[in-house]
């Protein structure tokens, strides 16, 4: 079994103080910046752990209980489960709350149940049972239903000014938000021409899984739909991480209030997982969450937060359920200036995983611990340094990290929906992919998010047409970054054409060959930068695979 051990960056800063909360399974960080209130936070209340070793396989194992006691069993025999727990006494409960969930979403997670360990038992009694469960004919994986959660003091950050030269638009149209010219990161991603056709995110459902949304921010209020807290209580944010989110990609604009966002009249439908010290309950909140907002409506989740760590398969699958529904699915690629190939849930394949650009369009870095995550793993770069945000109990404060990044491309993602309700989540992925700006990094040439170029690309695609069934990006046209033989290598199962385009342009730079099999594609010639394969096949809808070239 392996223990959730994902850290990510929440500071808040306060004047000339700071303070850094490191989160497991927890929110990829956003800085405020300017003129918070009020006492450094801490927390003495840490959580504790209860260590359960056992044996399988000939390896030992450790499972860590925390608070709650419960673990997640996935089984394939729910008779032997059953039957477990009767014979011990246990507490069992479906994974799906039934007072929320579909039946659908119920009949889909059936071999996922939550089993309560006693808490009055001795450790060696508790590693007993889950020696027992974990040898049980028909158990697949046992996971803890809690995460630990601990805070250590940060100080390293300083204040910037940025100035940007005005940006030339075909049909620009500047909403009257007081703050509008601060936010730099609309007009970086050209939204006014995109708000100038009167496109603004209008019937478009955006969950954000995060700790709730102020339902009385002035810049929010109107957007709020009902929606739902899945650790008890109400939606209402007492930490202020899901305020900010949400106010980046869908505050009110042109209301003569505050700021404007991407999608400034898309619908807000939050959903609480976290509680007020920003820490996540369960995983049974998390995963209750996606499904929730699967069945009710939702266009877009938004999930700024995330883990390093191994997939789950519980969570996995409910995202997958989420997307075989249409939903396009985005999360932070996190900010330990790190590669992000094992953070998720932005690495799993059916999410669109958004790290952090800077002003100037470089990678968002704060210090050699601290900064953007980056690889082959992230889809896609979107403004996530100094941004202004909505703060809880009213206001404004700047932000930074890859939490708000992963707001503004969900807002671009509502915005293209709107232009073109049938796009499916795959098509906007290869939509965005194709309308992106390259930007040079330190890590070398990446794509970051171009609101305008995205929704004219949504707007000339077909509209109407019967809606295909979502599906993963096939294996034979994986994202690559070339090696030092500058060869593209990928194996097509059906007959077609490869086409070849320059990312930063949308020019053709390889006219279409007919591939069948192995085929092995020669980018000696091409300068270093961001490209795109496309393959058509003779029957069914083309596929995109990005490609960087290094050197």
């Amino acid at each position: 079994m392996r223990t959730l051990d994902r850290f990510l960056d929440f500071r808040i800063l306060q004047g000339n103080k700071e303070c850094e909360m490191t989160i497991s399974l927890a929110i990829a960080s956003l800085v405020m910046m300017g003129e918070a209130q009020g006492s450094q936070v801490t927390f003495d209340n840490q959580p504790q752990i209860t260590q359960v070793s056992y044996e399988k396989g000939g390896e030992e194992q450790v499972l860590n209980l925390y608070g709650n006691n419960e673990v997640i069993v996935e089984t394939q025999n729910l008779e032997q489960l059953n039957n477990f727990v009767s014979q011990y006494g246990l507490e069992i409960r479906p994974l799906m709350d039934p007072e929320v969930q579909t039946q659908e979403a119920q009949d889909a997670f059936l071999q996922y149940k939550i089993i309560k360990i006693p808490s009055n038992l001795q450790s060696s009694e508790k590693q007993n049972l889950v020696s027992l469960l974990t040898d049980l004919p028909g158990t697949v994986e046992i996971k803890p239903n809690k995460a630990p959660y601990y805070l250590y003091p940060d100080t390293d950050q300083t204040n910037q000014t940025f100035n940007f030269p005005d940006t030339s638009l075909d049909n620009p149209y500047t909403p009257n938000d007081p703050l509008f010219p601060q936010q730099w990161d609309k007009t970086k991603m050209q939204c006014e021409y995109v708000w100038g056709a009167d496109i603004n995110g209008e019937n478009i459902i955006i969950a954000y899984i995060d700790s709730g949304v102020d339902t009385d921010h002035e810049d929010l209020i109107d957007n709020i739909i009902p929606g739902k807290s899945f650790i008890g209580g109400s939606y209402e944010d007492g930490h202020g991480h899901g305020t900010a989110v949400s106010g980046l990609a869908a505050a009110k604009g042109d209301n003569n209030k505050g700021i404007a966002g991407v999608s400034y009249n898309a619908s807000i439908m939050p959903l609480r997982v976290m509680n007020n010290q920003g820490n996540f309950e369960d995983w049974a909140s998390i995963i209750n969450s996606i499904t929730y907002a699967a069945d009710n409506n939702v266009d877009v989740i938004n999930m700024s937060w995330g883990r390093f760590g191994d997939p789950y398969s519980a969570e996995e699958n409910a995202l997958n359920y989420a997307h075989e529904k249409g939903l396009v699915l985005f999360a932070a690629a996190g900010n330990y200036n790190r590669d992000a190939s094992n953070f998720y849930p932005s690495a799993y394949e059916v999410v669109i995983g958004v790290a952090a650009s800077s002003p100037t369009d470089g990678r968002w870095i704060r210090n050699s611990s601290v900064g953007s995550n980056y690889g082959l793993s992230v889809d896609f770069f979107a403004p996530g340094e100094a941004i202004l945000a909505t703060a809880l109990g009213g206001g404004y404060e700047k932000k930074e990290g890859t939490s708000g990044a992963t707001a503004e491309a969900s807002g671009v993602g509502a915005l293209m929906l709107e232009a073109n309700p049938s796009l499916t989540p795959e098509r906007v992925r290869e939509l965005l992919s194709e309308s992106a700006d390259t930007i040079t990094t330190d890590k070398g040439k990446v794509l970051r998010v171009n609101a305008k170029r995205a929704v004219e690309k949504a707007l000339d695609e077909p509209q109407g047409i019967e809606e295909q069934t979502p599906t993963q990006r096939p294996s034979e046209l994986t994202d690559i970054i070339l090696g030092s033989s500058n060869l593209y290598q990928a194996t097509f199962p059906e007959r077609g054409t490869l086409t070849i385009y320059e990312a930063s342009t949308g020019r053709r730079v390889q006219a279409p060959i007919q591939v069948y099999g192995h085929v092995d594609v020669d980018f000696s010639g091409f300068p270093a930068g961001v490209y795109f394969g496309v393959y058509k096949p003779q029957e069914g809808r083309q596929q995109v695979g990005k490609i960087i070239k290094t050197q």
